[in-house]
This record gives C-alpha cells, sequence and structure tokens, in this order.
C-alpha cells in the first residue's frame, strides 16, 4: 500500500483523468500506520481512487499473533503480551472476543485546569475542564500496572518530586491546601511548592514523606487499612498510616 501510494505521489501533479489503484487479493501486514496527506489526492478535479481488485478480496492486517495460552479456569483463558500501548480487540477464528472488563466510578474531579483565550494559537475559547479523576484504590488492586509505580527524582534542597510511572504526573496537595485532611491527588507539574516532598526517615525501614509547602505528612484518612482509602495530608502524629516503605520495582 506505502508503494502505491508513493507511485501515485509521482503523477498525480498534473491529472486528466483519475488515477485507479487495485489491490489484489491476499493479506499484507501492517508494522505501522499507513499515512496519506493533501499531497496523496487528486489534482485538476479528478480522483485518486483505491478499491479491491473485482472478484478479489485484499486484507490489511495490522494484528499481532498471540500465542502461549493456558487455562485459568473454567472457560477463561490467558496468554502473555508484552506491548507498550493499550490492547483494543482481539480477535479468535477471525471473530472479534469479548475480553475481560470493569467499570469503575469516578469520584470527581481531582482539580480543574483553564484555558484563556489567546494564551496560546490553539486557545480558541476560554473555559475550565476537570483536570485528573479520583476512583476508589480497591478498583485497582496492586498488579505490577504502571499506574500503581512511582518514579522519585531529586529537585535540589533536600526536596524530590513524585511522578507516576503511566501518567507522568506528580504527587501533590490538591489546590495547594495547607489544612489538615487535604487531598493528595496526581497533578501536572507545575515546579510548585506542593509537589514536592522531603524523605524522612522514619525507622525500621519506613520513611514519612513531608510536603515542602504545608510542612504536613503523607497520610492514609482516617488510619484506614481498607483497599480504597484515601490520601490525604495531616500533621505528624507519629502514627503507622503517616509511614511508607519505598521499594524499588525495576
Amino acid at each position: 500500500m506505502q508503494r502505491a501510494r508513493d507511485v501515485v505521489r509521482t503523477v498525480n501533479s498534473g491529472m486528466t483523468g483519475d488515477i485507479r489503484v487495485y489491490l489484489r487479493g491476499g493479506t499484507y501486514p501492517v508494522a505501522s500506520t499507513i499515512a496519506f496527506t493533501p499531497a496523496d489526492s487528486g489534482t485538476n478535479g479528478h480522483r485518486v481512487v483505491y478499491s479491491a481488485q473485482p472478484g478479489e478480496t485484499p486484507v490489511l492486517d495490522a494484528g499481532v499473533r498471540v500465542t502461549g495460552w493456558s487455562q485459568h479456569s473454567g472457560n477463561i483463558w490467558k496468554a502473555p503480551l508484552s506491548r507498550s500501548t493499550k490492547l483494543r480487540a482481539l480477535y479468535v477464528n477471525d471473530k472479534r472476543a469479548a475480553m475481560a472488563a470493569k467499570t469503575v466510578t469516578s469520584l470527581g474531579c481531582s482539580g480543574t485546569y483553564t484555558v484563556t483565550a489567546g494564551q496560546a494559537p490553539w486557545a480558541w475559547e476560554s473555559g475550565s475542564e476537570c483536570d485528573g479523576a479520583r476512583y476508589t484504590l480497591s478498583d485497582r488492586p496492586y498488579g505490577g500496572a504502571t499506574n500503581q509505580n512511582w518514579k522519585i527524582a531529586a529537585v535540589g534542597g533536600g526536596a524530590i518530586e513524585i511522578a507516576n510511572q503511566r501518567s507522568g504526573k506528580l504527587l501533590a496537595v490538591l489546590d495547594s491546601s495547607t489544612q489538615d485532611g487535604a487531598a493528595v491527588v496526581q497533578w501536572a507539574d507545575g515546579d510548585r511548592a506542593e509537589q514536592r516532598w522531603q524523605l524522612v526517615d522514619a525507622g525500621g525501614g519506613y520513611t514519612v514523606l513531608r510536603n515542602v509547602h504545608s510542612g504536613k505528612v503523607l497520610a492514609v484518612s482516617g488510619s484506614s487499612t481498607a483497599a480504597g482509602g484515601r490520601l490525604v495530608q495531616t500533621a505528624d502524629t507519629g502514627a503507622t498510616s503517616q509511614r511508607w516503605q519505598i521499594i524499588r520495582v525495576g
């Protein structure tokens, strides 16, 4: 397909009639997106038309074969799949299969972002929208997922930033609050003090995470031990709900 597109580009600048490209029957592996631009369009009122050869069936196949299947339980099967992007469709015997799914209920916005018309070439209108969503931790039990891993980076002055591996956003105190019980969320890097923390040794292999802006520490709200407990900042009382282990995962 890419070869045909490139050939058309050499002859479509001064068209006197339509150009038709016929794909012969067969399966054509596609390893990357096939991009068409205005340079691939017809000129002088004529068209460039791609179609199947009459009576034949060409197939553009960008699928990746999944192997190593084993029975998980009952009629549930599993297989390892190494990929850096989201799996959006699974086909079995040429039919789209239903993948495991779960509905997660949002607890609302973790904050808002605001755009002012004219602040950049793309900012045509002013407005505000949600920035991030809050959800219950029990909806995503730890399984090594990237959204459950964090990267610690020193930023000077004895402070660190803690970035989520999946989103790239930083652990931050919501709305720059200095109050006890203020929510701790992920937020786009704004080079702000409420996104910076200090590591304080608490003994026994545990650490206190103290916010640079408020001086308060990261804690599980209400000293909860249940999945789904919210993260907040509080004054340091020495409670175990304010103590954390930092575990290297890779």
